[in-house]
């Protein structure tokens, strides 16, 4: 179904825009979960209230060991599906790369993000999936607040690292 969704909304862009900026977006996406890459990601509409949620999953790397890359594969498209059924239609999503996301949340702030990242939490339990994160109010450059928000999410993976 999401494959389908993809490819109208491929065809769409074809027709709203020219050839060679919906060429680019389609580059710009991840071949395995269909999501935007980091060159998709933008400063955005400015709007009052953004937020950039980076997470990192928890332990990906030795599961992808234990159980093999199509396994792993398998766990980046299902979590990829997730965070797009638990985003609100403003919202933005994309694919670092390896098993790193960004969320890029639109009219939000701290609060509403934290609550977003705890719905996506309790989903992903169910694929047997854990992660770390960071939020961080998107107050200026959107790579900067990227990048405070992954090292708030390397924290608080080694502060679990730690507890263990």
């Amino acid at each position: 179904m999401r494959k389908i969704v993809l490819f109208f909304k491929i065809i769409f862009s074809v027709l709203s825009m020219g050839v060679d900026e919906t060429w680019e977006r389609i580059q710009a996406l991840d071949p395995l979960t269909g999501l935007p890459d980091r060159r998709g990601i933008r400063g955005g509409k400015k709007e009052e209230g953004e937020v950039v949620v980076f997470i990192d999953l928890d332990d990906f790397g030795a599961m992808n060991k234990e159980k093999g890359h199509e396994f792993g594969d398998d766990v980046l498209r299902k979590f990829a599906l997730l965070l797009r059924k638990c985003s609100r239609a403003e919202d933005r999503v994309f694919r670092l790369g390896g098993d790193e996301f960004f969320l890029h949340l639109f009219g939000a702030n701290e609060e509403e993000a934290q609550r977003a990242v705890s719905r996506i939490e309790e989903e992903a339990k169910s694929l047997s999936i854990s992660f770390s994160y960071g939020i961080k109010r998107l107050e200026g450059d959107i790579r900067e607040a990227r990048r405070e928000a992954d090292e708030a999410a390397r924290e608080q993976k080694k502060k679990k690292k730690e507890l263990e």
